[in-house]
């Protein structure tokens, strides 16, 4: 094998990685700026909840780069009922009991936390990705292998707003 060649079949497989590598991240693209377009509608609650026997639950996001053209999707018992942009809060009222508060985007997810909704006491959360500082190399890692464990959601107290 001569030089010529050997040259050929390294241009030939650089080339094929990069067009396969631009197709995955044109579709990524694509599918992020359709998602910020068209955004499936939240269903609305079954049932009026009464407001003395109704809790609040806030949910913030800490702004990252990380997913910062996105919104994350609140799950209250299984059950979808907003979505949180970067900086924002999302209050979901939900009635008076214990309720499992999971935030997810695409198929990745955070950690189910129980929260008991009370009336008066509105209950403060704070979710953020996990892909912060060094860790955003490690963004195919945690989408493949670690997808539970790529955002984090955490107890914020009640009362005051609290950002950790």
């Amino acid at each position: 094998m001569n030089g010529f060649s050997g040259r050929l079949v390294l241009v030939v497989a650089f080339g094929a990685t990069a067009g396969l590598l631009f197709g995955f991240a044109r579709r990524l693209l694509f599918r992020y700026l359709r998602e910020l377009t068209t955004r499936a509608p939240i269903p609305p609650a079954s049932a009026p909840i009464e407001k003395e026997h109704a809790g609040e639950i806030h949910i913030y996001r800490q702004p990252a780069y990380a997913d910062g053209l996105r919104a994350y999707t609140v799950l209250l018992d299984g059950k979808t009922v907003g979505a949180v942009l970067p900086g924002e809060t999302c209050t979901v009222i939900a009635r008076e009991g214990s309720h499992v508060v999971k935030l997810t985007i695409d198929w990745c997810e955070s950690n189910p936390m129980t929260v008991e909704a009370l009336p008066g006491f509105p209950q403060r959360l704070t979710v953020r990705s996990n892909l912060r500082g060094l860790r955003l190399a490690l963004g195919l890692w945690y989408v493949a292998f670690a997808r539970k464990s790529y955002l984090s959601l955490k107890y914020s107290g009640q009362g005051q707003w609290y950002r950790t």
